[in-house]
C-alpha cells in the first residue's frame, strides 16, 4: 500500500493534470484552412515560411519531415513544388538577404540529424525550388533543433543548434556564424558560443529586431537568451510549464512582430494540445491559449503578418498535427486566432525583406527622458511619424548617440561619432555616411 505522502503527490499530480485539461477545454476552436500533405510525406514536424520579394501571393511554405527523409516545398494554395531528399531533417527556417559571392540570396536551413550537419540552400526566385549552397562541412555535432538570427547590430547570419539531454550531459545550444567561404558556398566557424540547460530543447527563435533567443526547453518552460555571440550564456526563464495552460512536452515557438517592439510569442504546449500566447515585450505577459480543431501534438509552428491573397489577406499560421500518419501541416488565418483572444493583426509592418540592419552602426546610448513635442503646422494633421536605429524605436525630439565599430570604415574620424535629433518633418537629420544604415518611416493612422 503507498505511504500517505505517496498518495497525496499522486492526488496533486492528477488534480493538476484534470485542471490543465479543463483549462483547455475552454479555449476557443478555431479551424484550418488548409492542409499541406504530399504523396510522400510521413510526418512534417517542421515548417518555414519563404516570402516571394514582389508577389506575395507567389509565397511558399517549406516543411520538414525526418521520417519520410524529405524537405517539401508547398505553394499556398498546397501544391507540391518540390521535393529535396535529406537525411533526417530535423527543424528548419528561413533569412533574407545574404550576401554569397556578391549576390543578394535568401536562405533555408535545417539541421541534418543523420548526418550532423547544417544544410543551407537558398531560393531560386523563378522556380521557387530550393538550390543546396552550403559547403558540407558544417559540422554540428547530434542535433536536435535549430534556428536562424541575423544581428541587428552587424548584419551577421548566424544559426542555433540545440540537443537533447542525457543522463551524461545537458541539453546544450550552440551558435555558429554563417559565412561566405569566397568559393560561392556558405560555411561556418566552429561554435562561437555555446549554453547550457538541464533537459532536452529543441524549438527555438530568434527576434532580429531585439537581438534576442527564445528557448523551449520541453519538460520546463521558455527561457529568454540575448542573441549576440559575445552576450553572456545565462538565460531567464519567461514561462513556466505548469502555469497558464502550458504543458510539457513545450515545442515549437514563433514570433508575430508588431510596431514599436509589441508583438506576440507563441508556444506549442504539446502535453494538452493547445497553443500558448505571451507578449513579446519583458516581461512576457501570459495573453491566452488557443486550439485548433483536429490539431494534437503539435511540434513545430510558424507566424507571419503580411497579406497573402484572397485566402489569407491578414497572416498566416501553420503547425504541424500529430493526430493522425501521415502527420499534415495545418495552415489557420491569423486574423481568426487574433479575433479570439482580441489579439492584434497588423500586415504593413516588419517584411523581414526590409529589414537593414545596422552594418557595425549601433546605439550606445539614449535619452531617457525624451518625449514627442507637437509637431509643427508643417505636418498634415492626423500623420504619425515612426522611426527605428537598429531596429530600437526613436523619439520625435530625441537626441540618439552613435557610433560605428571598428570594422566599419570611414572617411572622416570626425564621422566616428555623431549626435543626431530627430525632428518633425523630416523625422531624423543624418550624415550622409550613414544613410544607408538608417531606416525611418511615416504612415497614416489605421
Amino acid at each position: 500500500m503507498p505511504s500517505r505522502t505517496t498518495a497525496f503527490c499522486f492526488t496533486v499530480f492528477f488534480l493538476l493534470l484534470a485542471l490543465d485539461a479543463g483549462f483547455a477545454a475552454t479555449q476557443p476552436a478555431i479551424s484550418p484552412s488548409l492542409t499541406l500533405q504530399a504523396a510522400e510525406a510521413r510526418d512534417q514536424d517542421d515548417l518555414t515560411f519563404w516570402l516571394h520579394p514582389s508577389d506575395l501571393s507567389q509565397s511558399t511554405i517549406i516543411t520538414s519531415d525526418k521520417k519520410a527523409d524529405k524537405i517539401f516545398v508547398y505553394d499556398l494554395a498546397g501544391k507540391t513544388l518540390q521535393v529535396v531528399s535529406a537525411q533526417k531533417p530535423g527543424n528548419i527556417d528561413t533569412r533574407y538577404r545574404f550576401t554569397l559571392a556578391k549576390e543578394t540570396v535568401d536562405i533555408v536551413a535545417f539541421n541534418e540529424r543523420g548526418t550532423n550537419k547544417i544544410r543551407v540552400y537558398k531560393v531560386n526566385v523563378v522556380s521557387r525550388h530550393l538550390e543546396q549552397i552550403d559547403d558540407g562541412r558544417i559540422d554540428s555535432g547530434p542535433s536536435y533543433g535549430i534556428t536562424l538570427y541575423r544581428s541587428p547590430k552587424t548584419g551577421r547570419f548566424y544559426a542555433f543548434t540545440s540537443t537533447e539531454s542525457t543522463l551524461w550531459s545537458k541539453a546544450q545550444i550552440k551558435q555558429f556564424e554563417l559565412i561566405d567561404n569566397g568559393r560561392g558556398r556558405i560555411s561556418a566557424k566552429k561554435p562561437v558560443r555555446e549554453m547550457r540547460l538541464g533537459s532536452t530543447v529543441e524549438g527555438m527563435v530568434a527576434d532580429d529586431e531585439h537581438g534576442k533567443l527564445y528557448v523551449a526547453e520541453e519538460s520546463v518552460g521558455i527561457w529568454n537568451f540575448d542573441a549576440e555571440p559575445q552576450d553572456r550564456t545565462e538565460g531567464t526563464k519567461i514561462a513556466a510549464v505548469g502555469e497558464n495552460g502550458l504543458a510539457a512536452d513545450v515545442e515549437g515557438l514563433a514570433m508575430y512582430y508588431l510596431p514599436d517592439g509589441g508583438g506576440y510569442l507563441i508556444a506549442s504546449s504539446q502535453g494538452n494540445s493547445t497553443f500558448t500566447v505571451y507578449e513579446r515585450q519583458s516581461p512576457h505577459r501570459f495573453l491566452g491559449v488557443f486550439k485548433l480543431d483536429g490539431v494534437t501534438q503539435t511540434d513545430g509552428i510558424d507566424v507571419i503578418n503580411l497579406s497573402f491573397n484572397a485566402r489569407f489577406p491578414a497572416g498566416i499560421f501553420a503547425s504541424h498535427n500529430g493526430r493522425r500518419e501521415p502527420y499534415p501541416v495545418q495552415v489557420t488565418k491569423w486574423d481568426e486566432i487574433a479575433r479570439s483572444l482580441n489579439l492584434r493583426v497588423d500586415t504593413r509592418y516588419r517584411d523581414p525583406r526590409r529589414l537593414k540592419p545596422g552594418k557595425g552602426l549601433r546605439v550606445v546610448a539614449r535619452a531617457s527622458n525624451a518625449s514627442p513635442p507637437t509637431c509643427s503646422g508643417t505636418v498634415n494633421a492626423g500623420v504619425t511619424s515612426r522611426a527605428e536605429l537598429n531596429g530600437i524605436p526613436v523619439a520625435n525630439g530625441q537626441v540618439v548617440k552613435l557610433e560605428l565599430d571598428d570594422k566599419t570604415k570611414v572617411k572622416k574620424k570626425a564621422d566616428k561619432l555623431q549626435k543626431l535629433k530627430a525632428h518633425c518633418p523630416v523625422f531624423v537629420n543624418i550624415s550622409s555616411t550613414l544613410d544607408e544604415r538608417f531606416h525611418a518611416e511615416r504612415e497614416s493612422p489605421r
